[in-house]
């Protein structure tokens, strides 16, 4: 039967990329086959193995971003904790104590500096392992070139860890104050109560002083 020269063509290109959609999840499936038939326990799902292995990957992706989180946010607060030490070295009692403040926020941060270098090689190799096992094509548990299981261990030991580190600096650097804030030593020169008739004859001779200079100096130290 002859078509009408009226009647309008049927818009078939709104439907290609539907199709097209369709053949590349087809083409994946063909990459990774979906071996195993589903299978139900009750309201339960019994995953496959392809399953398994998306789990695990957005399992170590979840515990990497974490982790990755925590180390920036305490690189951030050790940054802003050490910068906060200038103003506590304002407050010191002497020079002498400053210069001791200082030195110890220094040896502080050069522990920090090291924690800190450790911290970014393991998040780098850690990084490499979950890329390598997230971007691959893996269709089976046992493909796996790395234990994930032990992979996601060391994330969550490492993310534990994390969550002790600034704690530990805080209380190191806290210590330092100790040496800001320290007693002065204590001032071994009788006080006025306790000078004799022959303490200020003897100063007397020493300084070349008159006894009443000498009594208004000692004054101070009633």
């Amino acid at each position: 039967m002859a078509l009408d020269p009226r009647t309008k063509p049927t818009p078939f290109s709104k439907f290609r990329p539907k199709t097209k959609a369709k053949v590349k999840r087809l083409n994946k499936n063909k990459k990774c086959p979906e071996t195993e038939k589903p299978m139900n326990i009750g309201t339960y799902e019994v995953p496959t193995q392809l399953d398994l292995v998306q789990y695990t990957k957005r399992i170590l992706m979840k515990f990497f971003n974490s982790y990755h989180e925590k180390t920036l946010y305490l690189l951030k607060d050790i940054k802003e904790a050490t910068r906060a030490t200038v103003e506590i070295e304002k407050r010191c009692h002497s020079g002498k104590a400053k210069i001791s403040y200082r030195e110890c926020v220094k040896q502080v941060s050069k522990k920090c500096v090291a924690i800190t270098k450790d911290l970014v090689a393991s998040l780098e190799k850690q990084k490499l392992e979950v890329t390598s096992l997230t971007q691959e094509r893996i269709c089976d548990m046992n493909s796996m070139r790395t234990d994930p299981i032990e992979l996601i261990k060391n994330l969550a030991t490492d993310e534990a860890t994390m969550s002790f580190a600034l704690p530990a600096f805080l209380r190191l650097l806290g210590g330092c104050s100790s040496y800001c804030f320290m007693d002065l030593p204590p001032d071994r020169r009788p006080r006025l109560r306790q000078l004799t008739d022959q303490d200020l004859v003897v100063r007397h001779f020493l300084t070349n002083k008159n006894y009443v200079q000498l009594i208004k100096e000692t004054r101070s130290y009633v």
